[in-house]
């Protein structure tokens, strides 16, 4: 994202590069996502989703403005992209468009807005997607009393 070079010095300032050294033999994994194509969003944080089928990506717009034209740059990986609550609760799915070879979902922020997408993975070899192809929510969670 290209913001003002106060604000970008000041955030890399608050969030210095960390590099952690690894361990391990193999490639690495093809990452999920190719870009985030906008000037006011950020992505916040990007973690495996609670189903274990999918990545969930939150988006947030740090600058009071609103944003209708943002574009998530995906890999060949992602078949699905909805757009949920910070639970992991599907309200909607976004659209994949595709021009050229490059694929994407498109969506807005309003003023301060955080917004959690769930990418589902396509499948890999061995096993099923979701038995329905329509939008399911997720069973509530379970709610304790406190005692």
């Amino acid at each position: 994202a290209v913001v003002s070079t106060q604000s970008t010095g000041a955030w890399c300032f608050n969030n210095p590069l960390k590099v952690i050294l690894g361990t391990g033999t193999g490639p690495l994994p093809e990452p999920l996502l190719n870009g985030l194509d906008s000037d006011g969003a950020v992505i916040q944080s990007i973690k495996p989703s609670e189903d274990g089928r999918g990545v969930i990506v939150r988006v947030y717009e740090p600058y009071g403005t609103k944003w209708e034209h943002i574009k998530l740059s995906l890999n060949d990986t992602i078949c699905r992209v909805f757009e949920t609550n910070a639970v992991e609760d599907i309200r909607k799915s976004l659209p994949i468009t595709k021009e050229g070879s490059e694929r994407s979902v498109g969506f807005g922020l309003n003023s301060f807005e955080i917004k959690t997408l769930y990418l589902e993975k396509e499948p890999v070899s061995g096993q099923t997607r979701r038995a329905s192809s329509t939008i399911s929510t997720p069973s509530p969670k379970k709610k304790f009393r406190r005692a």
